[in-house]
């Protein structure tokens, strides 16, 4: 191989790992609109505008460390098969359990501080959790 070729070969890797990172972003900036909008806002900022985590973390207050956590939570939050499914078919989940339901697996919101928020008991909580994963089987 020449130099060239190698040079042609690196470029190209260069380009090919750009547009998936890009794909990645757009991706991610799609689902960023059904979290809470100081999440949405966090990864707009890293997503579309390329900000840098320090530069973020500056700018919310937040140590880096925490929030390279919080980033890499909401990441896994939207690429859940429970997030896809209340985001995609919510008008098919149980009216008393759609709150429930957008909180806990779009906002990542604790069963607990769902209960607490809502006043319903933490068993009727679970109760409705417990219908929206049935019906996520079912699909």
């Amino acid at each position: 191989m020449t130099t060239q070729m190698i040079n042609e070969s690196v470029t190209e890797r260069h380009l090919q790992a750009r547009i998936g990172a890009r794909r990645r972003a757009e991706h991610v900036l799609q689902r960023a609109v059904l979290l809470p909008k100081d999440e949405r806002m966090i990864l707009e900022e890293i997503f579309r505008h390329g900000s840098s985590m320090a530069e973020v973390a500056e700018a919310t207050g937040l140590p880096v460390r925490t929030l390279h956590r919080r980033v890499r939570t909401m990441l896994a939050r939207m690429d859940s098969d429970l997030f896809l499914f209340v985001a995609r078919h919510e008008k098919i989940i149980p009216p008393a359990a759609r709150p429930t339901a957008r909180r806990v697996a779009l906002h990542g919101q604790s069963l607990r501080s769902v209960a607490r928020e809502t006043g319903a008991s933490l068993h009727r909580v679970r109760e409705h959790m417990r219908a929206v994963h049935t019906l996520a089987n079912l699909l």
